[in-house]
């Protein structure tokens, strides 16, 4: 391995000591639908939601929906 290569490699592992602890576990989800524009032109629109898995929650009234209007 280069010297380079080396430095690089100790300044990277000095690096990540440093980075504070990710979730446990993620949850990603997907999804895609096509949505009108103008003068009959169509385009596709995608959403992606990442976020932390916690204990379950029971509550009326948080959430999201998408609707055509």
């Amino acid at each position: 391995m280069s010297k380079c290569k080396r430095k690089k490699r100790r300044i990277w592992s000095r690096k990540r000591r440093l980075l504070p602890a990710g979730a446990d576990k993620l949850q990603i989800s997907a999804d895609g639908a096509m949505v009108p524009l103008l003068h009959g032109v169509w385009a596709e629109v995608r959403t992606l939601v990442i976020g932390e898995v916690q204990a379950p929650v029971f509550e009326w009234g948080n959430g999201w929906f998408t609707r055509v209007m």
